[in-house]
């Protein structure tokens, strides 16, 4: 099987069900959508039958295509190999990469924020206070409405919004916004531009760098 298409659909897995639906429809929802995957995967193989055979390296069982329990439940243990390729990082990077398109956002550089923030981490505080996968500290937590910073698809909605503001705020000045996030809007407000911080320039520089290996350039 193409590995690229697999990469496309444990993405797509981790937005569509991975994140939506309650704790109790997600099992069901999971398994729906993976027979529904492997049937796009046979049909981009050329495979005819009941079953198709996934390449070893993938590490699953043949998903047969059976409108029965038994089918549901191989579809299930599917879903589940799916999301343990993926790993929490690849599920937090599609958490936040969904809120950056939800709020109209390029993905990559919600992403590179991340990354740069917390590397991903959901549960670290930094020594100033900041909190979650994107680090966002108390007083912007709660402005924003985040009522648990360490809920990894709360803070990514809440970071990504607040970056969007911080666009908006400097007319879409990319590194005017990241300085902002780092160091505060009021400090680029003073300055007139970027801080003369050594670490906010590194903080942009490194986001920079990060956005670029995520958009491919």
């Amino acid at each position: 099987m193409d590995a690229s298409l697999v990469a496309q659909l444990i993405r797509l897995q981790a937005l569509e069900i991975g994140i939506n639906g309650t704790q109790e429809n997600k099992s069901e929802q999971s398994a729906e959508f993976s027979l529904m995957l492997a049937k796009l995967i046979a049909a981009k193989a050329g495979v005819r039958g009941n079953t198709l055979p996934l390449n070893p390296g993938v590490n699953l069982a043949e998903v047969p295509f059976l409108p029965s329990k038994q089918a549901r439940a191989s579809a299930a243990a599917a879903a589940a190999s799916f999301r343990a390729a993926v790993g929490p990082v690849r599920e937090y990077e599609a958490m936040v990469e969904k809120s950056a398109l939800r709020h109209g956002i390029d993905p990559a550089l919600c992403k590179a924020v991340a990354r740069a923030e917390s590397d991903f981490n959901p549960r670290v505080t930094s020594r100033t206070g900041a909190m979650g996968l994107m680090q966002l500290m108390p007083g912007t937590a709660r402005d924003l409405g985040v009522k648990n910073p360490y809920d990894p698809e709360q803070n990514a909605d809440g970071g990504v919004r607040y970056l969007k503001s911080m666009l908006e705020r400097f007319d879409g000045d990319v590194n005017k916004a990241l300085a902002a996030y780092n160091a505060g809007p009021g400090a680029v407000e003073r300055y007139g531009g970027i801080p003369p911080y050594e670490e906010t320039t590194r903080y942009i520089q490194k986001v920079i760098r990060y956005q670029q290996k995520y958009t491919g350039v």
